[in-house]
């Protein structure tokens, strides 16, 4: 009676660590997996990067229709990003140095790190910003949905 007990001890012990392993094991694979899911997620970024560097100053119509679209709003917001940071300069009171990229007060004429002059421009006209990323771009204002999820 006792020899089947510690058998069955023994064996629920032995089941126990199997367990133990598997799950060691298990959480080990999905690290891996996570680690190639989130490798993929930034190689079609650089690709879509890629494509769209390549594609964005061609015309349209050399492209697939899907792709061309594509194209076409990432340039719209691109263009939206701009009319935001140039708002967020107005309201700091900065221009930034379109040489070398540094902050200076509004009023500068020239930039203190590399000489340029500074060439103030009013980014409060959104149309002529859009404009500037060309007419085959339209605004995606209207295809932006909030998904409280992201």
């Amino acid at each position: 009676m006792f020899g089947n007990i510690k058998q069955k001890v023994g064996q629920t012990g032995r089941d126990a660590l199997q367990k133990t392993k598997n799950l060691v094991e298990e959480n080990r694979i999905n690290g891996l997996i996570s680690e190639k899911e989130s490798a993929e997620a930034i190689l079609l970024r650089e690709l879509g990067g890629a494509y769209y560097d390549k594609y964005s100053s061609s015309p349209s119509e050399i492209m697939e229709p899907e792709f061309a679209k594509l194209v076409q709003e990432i340039s719209t917001v691109k263009a939206e990003i701009q009319i935001h940071k140039g708002q967020i300069n107005k309201i700091r009171n900065i221009v930034i140095c379109d040489a070398c990229g540094i902050e200076l007060p509004y009023d500068s004429l020239f930039c203190r790190k590399c000489g340029q002059k500074i060439v103030k421009s009013e980014i409060a006209d959104e149309a002529a910003v859009l404009d500037a990323y060309g007419s085959r771009h339209w605004s995606v204002a209207s295809s932006i949905q909030f998904n409280p999820r992201l």
